[in-house]
């Protein structure tokens, strides 16, 4: 598998604490690809090794698609339009995925951290590749995202009271070729590179123009190779409120089997030094997946 991280200078020390749990964590083979800017490359170079492969954002992004020259802390869209950073890491994103070599991808941010091991069983079942996928998820964020998707993949709109499923979530896993599938059908439809689509002032999310795509393109998860999973299998903390030592302990508590991650959002004020060894001391119990 590619397991793929975006990250810039603000998140190395909680990317550097990711790239531990996977080197202590990983029972199957993997290559751990982490996307960085170029100005941050030499931040990241200690932590590449025979599996861990630094990527610069710059080598696989569109030509026209660059930092400013003045390093102020957003991209530009051929050196006149800035483009946030959110929307060009979900470019970014899509840009690894369709040329991964590896048969299956999954992303991890750089405030996740494995806690237990792992093997590929969480991600192929029987052949096919899980795509997290909550049927029916009311969220007006959410809307909006399926809407702009289904505008991009020339799909009406569904009526109000139809299910609004939600692809988003950690620990995502996609098909490379599919991701290009995805791209080469984005230009079909649009008349033009599928990059620049994306990078338009639209609200989207990248996981769900994926999810969509395979639901009312492809035909949904047995045509496409896929499994739908309902179950995270990353314990999310998304707060922006800090955790004192009770509540991160708490936090950490409450892991279910199904869990073989942490999330703890880098918008919440606490150094990844603070859950570093909670994430890489579990028990001994906990150190080899289920049968």
């Amino acid at each position: 598998m590619a397991l793929v991280t975006p990250s810039f200078a603000g998140d190395a020390t909680r990317c550097r604490v990711l790239v531990e749990s996977v080197q202590r964590y990983a029972r199957c083979p993997l290559r751990h690809y982490l996307l960085v800017d170029e100005r941050d490359e030499a931040l990241f170079a200690p932590l590449a090794g025979p599996t861990t492969i630094v990527v610069t954002a710059e080598s696989l992004l569109p030509y026209w698609l660059r930092r400013p020259a003045n390093g102020a802390n957003h991209w530009m869209i051929r050196g006149q339009m800035p483009l946030p950073n959110w929307y060009t890491q979900q470019i970014l994103k899509i840009a690894f995925a369709r040329c991964a070599t590896e048969p299956v991808v999954v992303f991890a941010d750089s405030d996740v951290a494995f806690v237990r091991p792992f093997d590929a069983a969480p991600f192929i079942r029987n052949g096919a590749v899980r795509l997290f996928r909550v049927p029916d998820f009311e969220d007006e964020q959410h809307r909006a995202w399926h809407r702009t998707a289904l505008a991009w993949l020339g799909i009406p709109e569904p009526a109000p009271d139809q299910p609004h499923p939600n692809y988003v979530g950690n620990l995502i896993t996609w098909k490379p070729g599919l991701a290009d599938a995805l791209c080469r059908h984005l230009e079909t439809v649009a008349g033009r590179a599928w990059a620049e689509v994306l990078a338009a002032p639209h609200p989207f999310s990248e996981y769900m123009l994926y999810g969509c795509f395979i639901q009312h393109v492809l035909g949904g998860e047995q045509p496409a190779g896929h499994f739908y999973d309902t179950r995270p299998i990353c314990h999310d903390y998304w707060l922006p409120e800090p955790l004192d030592e009770a509540g991160l302990e708490r936090f950490f508590r409450g892991l279910t089997p199904d869990h073989v991650a942490v999330m703890v959002s880098a918008r919440a004020p606490l150094h990844a030094a603070r859950y570093r060894a909670l994430v890489l001391g579990h028990p001994s119990e906990r150190d080899d997946p289920a049968p």
